[in-house]
């Protein structure tokens, strides 16, 4: 098993394919039936990815852009059975939080792929045409109530893309168990999540 790990490693610092990425992800799961969260789910073209890898797996989806989640209703029609999505922001806090929805210049304005519950910074001056007008009012909820509620006791797999705010996620995981924690430090610091 710690060959495997240090190989999916030894992978993501080359440059690969997503689908070998994901393949390799899925190979190290060893069940054909995995509890995967995909935290910042936009549109689902991850779900899905996994979904086609994995039919078996059970995939729960957390999206707080109410466009995205929009288009991941209407991508993921055929799998609806399969997924389960959440239109909330996983971060430290349970309530409600300021989301910073992007858009863009131009033909880019209805561009929702880049929204935080952080005030973006950098990323105003790497990529200028995006935008970050209107801050809208989101459900949070702590990862740890979260699986509390769901009844989740047992995760095998996080894949997130927050735009920068991976150690809002983990630090509302304080009681998460320590395995589930590790994999969602792995994502953020190993440079899996898209």
């Amino acid at each position: 098993m710690q060959r495997l790990w240090q190989e999916l490693l030894e992978c993501v610092r080359e440059p690969v394919s997503s689908l070998k990425l994901r393949r390799q992800i899925v190979s190290l799961l060893q069940k054909p039936n995995p509890v995967i969260l995909d935290i910042g789910c936009n549109d689902g073209t991850d779900t899905r990815r996994f979904l086609r890898l994995c039919p078996r797996a059970q995939l729960y989806c957390f999206e707080p852009d109410p466009r995205a989640a929009a288009r991941f209703k209407k991508y993921m029609d055929l799998y609806l059975d399969k997924v389960r999505l959440f239109e909330i922001a996983i971060s430290s806090r349970n309530g409600s939080i300021d989301f910073h929805p992007s858009n863009g210049d131009g033909s880019a304005k209805e561009w929702d792929r880049s929204g935080s519950i952080r005030r973006p910074k950098n990323h105003l001056f790497e990529h200028d045409w995006v935008r970050f007008d209107h801050p809208i009012s989101v459900e949070t909820r702590r990862l740890d109530d979260w699986c509390s509620e769901a009844n989740l006791s047992k995760i095998d797999f996080i894949w997130m893309d927050v735009q920068g705010a991976e150690s809002d996620v983990i630090a509302g995981a304080t009681q998460t168990p320590p395995w589930m924690a590790t994999r969602a430090r792995a994502c953020r610091t190993g440079s899996l999540c898209r």
